[in-house]
């Protein structure tokens, strides 16, 4: 048997002997070439981006405030030849910010299947549930979809935490902490909030290393670095059930936001 070797990657990807030819989409026996020529068939490019996605380094405060399409909740079955099509794109991107975003595990699974698709001859991508799949889409669409989609549920979780910090948080704290976000010369805040309506405990936020701590005067333990992603979720859920705020391991690293 033939073994393919992965390792030289100098071929150049030529697009009559790959696309069309009835070739399996596989990770692990494609060359480098072909593998490389998806990836960039479906990338967002750095115009693309700059202009659909939110810079990562924007204050909560003015991340939250951001208009992002409505994601779908809906459970859809999906049939990759109702989605990708062999015709060329009618559509430019920024007619899909007024689309419903498909479900998260829809996307998901059309980005697992893009790869064969691809193969296969795709060169654009509908929305069968939107205006009958009449509009085609560049194969980045899919991308694009993915990404606002995981921009608007970070949305959600922060405009609840924030939510919670300004019904929990004593008076004027609320104002505190959006300064010191809003503020590019701060590297930490300290506020108290109230646990459960009947007892205070102290937050630190480190902007600098990304990470969240807090103490526990009945224990007089201070729980550090916590994960910033998880931390805020826990408060959360505290506040909406009544149950205790579970405490995170003493030995828990900080997490940086990517």
């Amino acid at each position: 048997m033939a073994t393919l070797d992965l390792t030289d990657d100098s071929e150049t990807f030529n697009a009559d002997e790959w696309i069309g030819k009835n070739h399996v989409f596989s990770a692990a026996q494609l060359p480098l070439c072909v593998l490389d020529a998806h990836r960039k068939a479906i990338k967002l490019g750095p115009e693309d981006r700059s202009t659909f996605i939110p810079d990562h380094t924007l204050p909560a405060s003015t991340f939250i405030a951001i208009w992002f399409p409505v994601r779908s909740c809906s459970i859809l079955q999906v049939k990759g030849n109702e989605w990708f099509t062999p015709d060329p794109p009618t559509h430019a991107l920024e007619l899909l910010t007024l689309h419903v975003i498909p479900p998260s595990q829809t996307l998901d699974a059309l980005l697992e299947q893009s790869g064969q698709a691809w193969l296969n001859g795709t060169l654009s991508i509908r929305d069968p549930h939107f205006h009958h799949g009449k509009e085609h889409f560049p194969l980045n669409a899919l991308r694009l979809w993915r990404e606002l989609s995981q921009m608007a549920e970070a949305q959600a979780e922060w405009k609840g935490c924030l939510s919670w910090l300004s019904a929990t948080a004593m008076d004027g704290i609320d104002e505190h902490i959006k300064a010191s976000m809003d503020s590019v010369d701060y590297t930490d805040t300290y506020f108290p909030a109230c646990v459960r309506n009947s007892h205070w405990v102290a937050f630190h936020v480190n902007f600098k290393e990304r990470s969240l701590e807090y103490g526990n005067s009945l224990t007089g333990t201070i729980y550090g670095r916590a994960p910033h992603a998880k931390l805020p979720r826990k408060w959360k859920a505290s506040a909406d059930t009544g149950e205790e705020v579970p405490e995170p391991p003493k030995h828990a690293k900080a997490e940086r936001i990517t």
